[in-house]
């Protein structure tokens, strides 16, 4: 889902536009399809050819992604048959499994930043291995990766700021007021 924000004025949504097939999901499937190839080609072993051997698959991406982020270069290993299959991994695995999802993601993201000059990526998305460079150089845009609680300290900080009248913080209705006028603002 692409949000585009209108920052005059305070903060608003301006449009929100579902990017069909550039998901999370859409780049799970690219990286699986990747390694499948690598696997098939360097130990012989399919992990597509049975529904366990994918999902084995599917489920040691993450952890895989996981290691790269503090290594240089690791193994990918799947067990099958009671024989281990390995294959050495770099970053740039991941890179190269989703170029074609960062090219469409650039354009849907073009299409949709008229003249904008910073584009914000959730904590999931941000993690894909090659995107945020890949936007902020051929996008022409800056790129601020958003923070894994962000959307939690956020409702935690609105959660407290209705608090005040429950508790009895407000001396009078005129405080109050000022409250839900500076709530009205930021939404």
């Amino acid at each position: 889902v692409l949000t585009t924000l209108d920052g005059r004025d305070g903060t608003r949504r301006r449009a929100v536009a579902d990017t069909l097939g550039l998901g999370t999901a859409a780049f799970d499937a690219a990286f699986a399809d990747h390694f499948t190839r690598r696997f098939v080609g360097e130990t012989r072993y399919d992990p597509r050819h049975s529904g366990a051997a994918d999902q084995a698959l599917h489920d040691a991406i993450p952890g895989w992604l996981r290691d790269l982020r503090s290594l240089p270069s690791g193994s990918a290993v799947l067990s099958a048959g009671g024989r281990e299959h390995r294959i050495e991994i770099g970053p740039e695995d991941f890179v190269r499994a989703g170029t074609a999802l960062h090219e469409r993601l650039r354009d849907e993201v073009r299409a949709r930043a008229e003249g904008a000059g910073l584009l914000l990526l959730s904590a999931r998305v941000a993690q894909i291995p090659g995107l945020s460079a890949h936007l902020r150089e051929r996008a022409g845009l800056e790129v601020f990766e958003l923070p894994h609680d962000a959307a939690l300290v956020a409702g935690w900080a609105l959660y407290a700021q209705s608090l005040g009248a429950e508790l009895g913080l407000y001396a009078d209705p005129y405080s109050q007021f000022g409250a839900l006028n500076a709530e009205l603002w930021r939404a």
